[in-house]
């Protein structure tokens, strides 16, 4: 079996999803690789590329085609109909797969996880004092310009962002007027990641909107969990899992305005400093490297999806 992947991203390395869900199964499964046409492959997998074109020249040269998508709505025409030319939909929750449902899509629709290819190598997270770290993409950035109240208690507040300039020029000129010298703006790659969240007492994770915050992955929150630092982050079905087993997740609610924020911020620094003795933090590692999220689980779900199909 032979699994081409086209990835949305192509040679970026600062995209959660392609990262997850694209070159972490080449990196992982031995008979996945990065596409090129005219190779022939059983199927090829386009991570987040909604190419109709592309479609119809890969089921005619005789192979399958699976799109994959984290959008938990269709955003363009193109968009819908890739996912009704292809053989094969996959998503990263079963809320989303129960969205795509919904919209009568007559197609085998399977949730596949992202692939947390974290190490258990990393150094566990050093927190600076009341440092929180916000990472995520470009669009946060506006989210937490409207959370100066909330996080006016915190020594340092850093945000992590896209590396191009354009988004790190938004931060300076969004964000630093109103936080002044609170405020840290740091770029992430994937070789980047980890160490961005090493000073973090507390991350806060942002989505655009709460509608979005239910039905995408949780890659964002796994990580900091692994880095040994409590999440901030709004409750969704994928998230609820993380934090029953490490029991270092704290929910606001967006309906409730900034002041549901700040005390979750408030519990999670509390156990922040519990989490700075003892070996609690091992254990949270432990847990998420071995969750489904985890690589080798993960890995083993997108196995079973290709063997099942194109084997």
């Amino acid at each position: 079996m032979h699994i081409g992947i086209v990835p949305s991203i192509r040679g970026a390395e600062y995209s959660y999803s392609a990262g997850s869900r694209a070159y972490a199964l080449i990196r992982n499964i031995s008979f996945c690789s990065l596409y090129k046409e005219g190779v022939q492959y059983d199927a090829v997998l386009l991570q987040k590329v909604f190419d109709c074109r592309l479609i119809r020249r890969i089921k005619a040269a005789g192979a399958k085609c699976i799109v994959d998508t984290c959008n938990f709505k269709e955003r363009t025409p193109g968009e819908t109909k890739a996912l009704l030319d292809t053989d094969v939909v996959t998503v990263p929750t079963e809320t989303m797969r129960n969205y795509i449902r919904s919209k009568h899509l007559v197609k085998p629709i399977h949730t596949a996880p992202d692939v947390h290819e974290y190490s258990m190598d990393w150094p566990l997270a050093a927190p600076a004092a009341r440092t929180v770290v916000v990472p995520g993409t470009y669009y946060n950035v506006l989210r937490v310009k409207g959370l100066h109240s909330v996080l006016e208690g915190a020594d340092k507040v850093v945000i992590v962002t896209n590396p191009e300039k354009k988004y790190q020029d938004l931060a300076e000129r969004e964000l630093r007027p109103i936080f002044r010298d609170q405020l840290e703006i740091r770029s992430w790659t994937w070789d980047t990641l980890a160490s961005s969240l090493m000073d973090a007492a507390v991350a806060l994770v942002l989505y655009r909107t709460s509608e979005e915050a239910r039905y995408k992955s949780c890659n964002r929150t796994s990580l900091a969990l692994h880095m040994g630092i409590p999440v901030v982050t709004e409750d969704n079905p994928e998230v609820r899992e993380l934090s029953v087993g490490t029991g270092g997740v704290f929910f606001y609610d967006a309906a409730c305005g900034n002041e549901s924020i700040r005390g979750a911020i408030d519990k999670a620094f509390v156990c922040s400093g519990r989490w700075a003795t003892g070996t609690h933090k091992e254990c949270v590692r432990t847990y998420v490297k071995e969750c489904k999220y985890g690589m080798t689980a993960a890995a083993e779900t997108w196995t079973g999806i290709f063997q099942r199909y194109f084997n």
